[in-house]
């Protein structure tokens, strides 16, 4: 289960959800994504929520309620220092004393979904540290499990994609959704002057209409909008394999599904410096940026065109990381939390 409009619009976490139950069918794991309408938490063995905030805390307690054991996807992204966190813990506590316990914090509310489930998995290192020294977690109940990247981007083609579109190279792709946290106009400004074409694409929601016109104007004739791709559309797995590089210098990431994707189609990546992946290799693959400094953004892009890799050492940083194994991983945290509240016997593991 995850909060209930996840699923209105594309994203990477809707397909992880669905990737996640998708491969754990395949490999014997009845998964299927709860309606809550018509289903009750307490006829589930085991209940993966994900995402820590969103109301989901109440998915959380609703279990424990039953005594269905949770595993969690936190979803945090990084930076949060001991400082933000006392904070948070300071100021959640003078608003439940000045409103007698009626008003609370996201804050306490992610906490609260944190400490009611038995297994956190975290996507890489740096989420499981921000669990640990900002939310309080006992490292013990925290396993890594990363995001994974459909097989179909490792056999990408550029043909299908310059078929389609004819536009002057160098080509730079951002795929994501529309806003300010993707921080798609940080990227338009960097490289403002810059003899690149910024290609766009991604949902974008009538809120952010706006935003994307800023994109398109600043971008003086050289950005470009291809819109929403599904993330099986062949002509998207092209467009990463037929761009120079790829550049997501978002403000804030746990493990970018688009770098993943881009990695995989052989394209290196300027990303941000802000996200919890483990596996990301030198400076000839993947440049990390602080995404609040355009001239950074636009250093990184320039020393990427300038030397670029070979295709086959992009994709060899994400070979381990397809869905399937990935789905081994979610199986073997189940296993273990379903043993642990007596609920699995050896003779069925």
């Amino acid at each position: 289960m995850s909060y209930q409009t996840l699923f209105q619009s594309a994203g990477g976490l809707r397909m992880k959800v669905l990737k996640t139950v998708e491969k754990l069918n395949e490999i014997g794991v009845a998964a299927k994504l709860v309606n809550p309408v018509a289903e009750r938490i307490a006829d589930f063995d085991l209940l993966h929520v994900f995402a820590a905030f969103n109301g989901n805390h109440r998915l959380v307690q609703e279990a424990a309620a039953w005594n269905v054991p949770v595993v969690l996807s936190p979803i945090l992204m990084p930076p949060w220092t001991r400082w933000n966190s006392w904070k948070a813990r300071a100021l959640t506590q003078a608003i439940k004393h000045a409103t007698h316990w009626t008003v609370t914090s996201t804050y306490d509310e992610t906490r609260i979904a944190l400490d009611g489930s038995r297994r956190l998995l975290a996507l890489g290192s740096g989420e499981r540290d921000l669990l640990v020294r900002a939310f309080l977690q006992d490292p013990r109940k925290i396993a890594i499990v990363p995001n994974g990247v459909g097989d179909w981007f490792f056999e990408a083609a550029p043909e299908r994609f310059r078929a389609h579109f004819s536009l002057k190279r160098p080509l730079v792709l951002h795929v994501g959704i529309l806003g300010e946290m993707k921080n798609q106009l940080g990227l338009v400004r960097a490289l403002r002057g810059y003899d690149a074409t910024i290609v766009l694409i991604g949902p974008c929601a009538a809120q952010r209409r706006d935003y994307l016109a800023q994109c398109i104007i600043e971008g003086e004739g050289r950005v470009h909008y291809l819109g929403e791709m599904a993330q099986d559309d062949p002509l998207l797995a092209s467009a990463y394999a037929a761009a120079d590089i790829v550049a997501i210098p978002s403000l804030s990431e746990g493990m970018s599904n688009s770098v993943l994707e881009a990695l995989a189609a052989g394209t290196p990546v300027v990303t941000t410096k802000n996200h919890s992946c483990d596996f990301l290799g030198d400076e000839r693959t993947v440049r990390q940026v602080n995404p609040l400094d355009l001239k950074d953004i636009r250093a990184a892009v320039e020393k990427m065109l300038a030397v670029k890799p070979e295709a086959d050492q992009c994709r060899y940083l994400v070979s381990q990381l397809s869905w399937s194994k990935v789905a081994l991983q979610v199986r073997d945290n189940y296993i273990d939390v379903l043993q642990e509240v007596g609920r699995l016997g050896d003779e069925q593991r």
